[in-house]
């Protein structure tokens, strides 16, 4: 049991994302915890921004941020993935402190387990 999806919506609500299951579901469900940031989700994530023309390398992990919370927030444990792309790799560091940075900020990361997958 390790399905997981974000509130798409203010409010927690489903929204227009039909396949993007909420945090508040996914709990109702009996799932007990969430896999977020793996690199598919990071690379539909970073183009869906890109075609909006947002440049901005922290967006990504950003949006994470707010999946970690909301699934958190219900209780779930998340399993977090990081990892840096071939063209990353002279600078791993900074790629993989940046995703565990932002994307954990303010998270109770007593209920997080990182997860390294070089994209």
């Amino acid at each position: 049991q390790g399905v997981y999806r974000v509130n798409t919506a203010v409010g927690g609500n489903f929204g227009a994302l039909t396949t993007n299951r909420p945090a508040s579901i996914v709990k109702a469900m009996g799932c007990t915890s969430a896999l977020i940031g793996h690199c598919e989700e990071r690379n539909d994530k970073a183009g869906i921004l890109a075609e909006a023309g947002v440049t901005d390398p922290a967006a990504v992990n950003r949006l994470l941020n707010q999946e970690v919370k909301l699934a958190v927030e219900q209780g779930l444990s998340v399993l977090y993935c990081i990892g840096e792309k071939s063209e990353e790799q002279d600078r791993w560091q900074e790629v993989l402190g940046e995703q565990l940075s932002t994307g954990l900020s303010g998270v109770d990361t007593s209920r997080v387990v990182i997860a390294y997958e070089p994209i």
